[in-house]
C-alpha cells in the first residue's frame, strides 16, 4: 500500500493512510467467502411473507436470485441483531456485522435481542455469528468488532462497495450523520429506530440521488437534535416488529435490484415508515403503519445537488 496517500479521518483531520486492522479481517474473510458453495434448503421465508398469494409466492422463490449477496448491518444491539437474524433466514447472505459492544445480562432478557444468557461477556458480533450461523447455515456473519467512529472513511467506503444495502441500526447520532454524509451517494441505506418505550418506531430509507438524505428526512442539521435511547424499556415483540419490517424492506430492495423488477410492497416514492405499536395521537385506534415522503431541503450539503 502506498503510505504517501492521505486519508480523511472521522473527525475531519487528514492523516497518512495506513491499513486499518479491520481490513485484515475483511481480506481474510474475502479469501474464502463463498456463500454459494452450499445452498441448503431454506429454513424460513422472508419476514412478513403473505400466504396463499401467487405473486408473493413467486417473489419468495425469486429470492434465490439474491443468494450470495453481501450487505452490511451497523449495530448488533436489539434491533440490529434481529435484522441480521431475519435477513439470514430469508436467503443465503454474507452479512458484515459491525459493533464493538460486549453483551451484558440485561441484553439477554425479555426477548429484546437474539442473545441468550450463556453468551454474556462475549462481543455482540461474535455471539451473533454463533447464533445466526447455527440456525441458518447457508448464511454467513462476518463479525467486525470496531467502533464505527474509529474506522477511517476509506475502509468504510471499500466495505460499502461490496454490499447491496447498508442498514444503520446504531444509536450514536454522530455516527449516523457520518454514514449519511459518507455513503448517501453510494448505496441505499436503511435507518431503523425505536422511540420511547418501543411504543413507536420508524425506518428511513435513503436512495442515492433519488430520496432525501437522513438529515432532510428528519429535518435536522446537527447530531445533537437526535435523541438516542440507551437501555430503554420496551416489549421485545415491539422491537422485533420494527426489525422485521426493516429486514423485509431490505430483502425487497435487494430482490428488486437483483431481479430488475420494481418494488411492489410499498410506494417507493415514500421513504419514511412510521410504526405505531400502541394507540397514540398519530394512530388513535391502535397499531398501524404510516408512510411519508421526505423532500430534499434547498441547499442541503448532502443530497440537494445529488443526481440519480
Amino acid at each position: 500500500m502506498n503510505r504517501s496517500q492521505l486519508s480523511k479521518m472521522p473527525g475531519g483531520r487528514v492523516e497518512i493512510r495506513r491499513p486499518h486492522p479491520m481490513m485484515k479481517l475483511l481480506d481474510d474473510s474475502a479469501s474464502d467467502l463463498d456463500v454459494n458453495a452450499v445452498l441448503p434448503e431454506k429454513v424460513s421465508t422472508p419476514a412478513n411473507a403473505p400466504e396463499n398469494n401467487d405473486s408473493a409466492a413467486e417473489q419468495v422463490a425469486d429470492l434465490s436470485l439474491a443468494d450470495g449477496c453481501q450487505l452490511m448491518v451497523l449495530g448488533a444491539g436489539s434491533v440490529g441483531s434481529y435484522i441480521a437474524y431475519f435477513i439470514a433466514g430469508a436467503f443465503n447472505a454474507a452479512i458484515y456485522l459491525l459493533d464493538f459492544d460486549t453483551l451484558e445480562t440485561r441484553n439477554t432478557k425479555a426477548g429484546r435481542s437474539i442473545y441468550k444468557p450463556g453468551f454474556t461477556g462475549m462481543k455482540k458480533v461474535y455471539a451473533a455469528r454463533e447464533i445466526i450461523e447455527a440456525d441458518f447455515p447457508g448464511s454467513r456473519i462476518i463479525p467486525l468488532s470496531y467502533n464505527i467512529m474509529d474506522v477511517p472513511d476509506i475502509e468504510l467506503l471499500r466495505l460499502a462497495r461490496q454490499c447491496s444495502v447498508v442498514i444503520c441500526a446504531i444509536d450514536d447520532a454522530r455516527a449516523m450523520f457520518r454514514i449519511n454524509k459518507l455513503l448517501y451517494n453510494k448505496i441505499t441505506i436503511l435507518y431503523p429506530a425505536m422511540h420511547n418505550s418501543a411504543r413507536t418506531g420508524h425506518i428511513i430509507i435513503t436512495t442515492p440521488g433519488k430520496s432525501a438524505c437522513l438529515q432532510c428526512s428528519m429535518d435536522i442539521d446537527d447530531p445533537g437534535q437526535i435523541q438516542t435511547l440507551h437501555g430503554e424499556p420496551g416489549w421485545g415483540l415491539d422491537i422485533r416488529n420494527v426489525a422485521n419490517h426493516c429486514a423485509t424492506a431490505a430483502c425487497q430492495i435487494i430482490h428488486a435490484n437483483t431481479s430488475k423488477q420494481d418494488i411492489n410492497r410499498w410506494d417507493p416514492e415514500k421513504n419514511i415508515f412510521y410504526f405505531s405499536n400502541a394507540r397514540n395521537n398519530t394512530s388513535p385506534d391502535g397499531p398501524g403503519i404510516l408512510l411519508e415522503a421526505a423532500e430534499k431541503r434547498k441547499g442541503c450539503p448532502v443530497c440537494s445537488l445529488s443526481t440519480p
